[in-house]
């Protein structure tokens, strides 16, 4: 038995939107993604600031120039708050592992723990040269 035209064609539409949708919301999510990563830039906090300052309030250019050493300077305190929290993250991090190797893990599990340590400590000091250099 033949299917109607009306079903073929309906399978055919459902199956278009749902491609769509698919490739949509990947593409968005990319978007997305890449977007959150420049605002969250620590190092470019002060542009951002400055620009969702300047297109919120309308600044004039006087205004503008006034602002931007009070944000540059507010943006570097929180640039040294980030730098020591990011610090303290790793210390803690290194204690526990500390304390997980002094436990009772088999030979296999301790190899595989300082493993995980490295790749930690890799992504950690990796994630510490895109913070200095945000181009890269």
């Amino acid at each position: 038995m033949n299917p109607s035209p009306k079903s073929t064609l309906l399978v055919g539409l459902i199956a278009i939107f749902l491609i769509g949708g698919v490739a949509g919301g990947l593409v968005g999510a990319r978007l997305g993604s890449d977007a959150i990563r420049k605002r969250s830039n620590i190092d470019l906090l002060n542009i951002n600031i400055m620009a969702m300052l300047t297109d919120k309030l309308s600044l004039r250019p006087d205004q503008v120039a006034e602002f931007e050493p009070h944000v540059a300077q507010a943006c570097g305190e929180l640039r040294e708050v980030h730098r020591r929290g990011a610090t303290e993250v790793e210390q803690i991090i290194r204690r526990y592992h500390e304390i997980l190797a002094a436990t009772q893990l088999d030979p296999e599990q301790l190899a595989k723990l300082k493993e995980l340590e490295a790749e930690r400590r890799s992504q950690f000091n990796q994630a510490d040269l895109v913070a200095k250099d945000p181009l890269k």
